[in-house]
């Protein structure tokens, strides 16, 4: 219930401010801080309800659709699309990670989210699908990255037909 009154707030906020761009931009970061410092004052092994990463989501879902061209739009989806991974939605991780991908394709950690997909296709999704694992370890190929992640990434795909855990004891 109290966090349910400090998103109203919150909202409220944002709706006497005009909802401007900067109102809503730190009426996120507030809420990662609210997260942050409730997160720190658990005991080992606890876990924040679940009611704060969907508060989150919600604002930053709202900044992006509402701000498009705002520089942290981008990254609002990336926080999005991690968040729903860490709630172990893996099916609504990877599809906002694709609108990240085709509404920002020159976002600046677009290595990292192709990674995230390869990852969340082969481990997470049910049933495996190699084709997409492919698919992102192949545009994964064509970016900066190192030498050594190039060589990982290509020996993966020699192996695709295996699990990750098979793979992994392959190894």
């Amino acid at each position: 219930m109290k966090n349910f009154l400090g998103l109203i707030i919150v909202l409220t906020l944002l709706s006497s401010c005009g909802g401007d761009v900067q109102s809503a931009y730190d009426a996120i970061t507030a809420k990662e801080d609210s997260i942050s410092v409730a997160s720190e004052k658990l005991p080992n092994g606890e876990i924040l309800p679940e009611e704060d990463t969907y508060q989150l989501i919600t604002l930053l879902l709202n900044f992006s659709k509402d701000y498009p061209d705002d520089i942290h739009a981008a990254e609002c989806l990336d926080k999005v699309h991690m968040a729903y991974s860490g709630l172990r939605d893996y099916k609504k991780a990877v599809f906002y990670a694709d609108k990240l991908l085709k509404e920002y394709p020159d976002y600046i950690n677009k290595s990292m989210v192709l990674e995230s997909q390869a990852g969340n296709y082969d481990l997470f999704i049910v049933p495996r699908d190699t084709s997409k694992v492919r698919y992102y370890y192949d545009l994964l190929l064509k970016e900066d990255i190192s030498s050594e992640k190039r060589k990982d990434i290509k020996n993966r795909l020699k192996h695709i037909d295996l699990t990750m855990e098979q793979y992994i004891l392959q190894q």
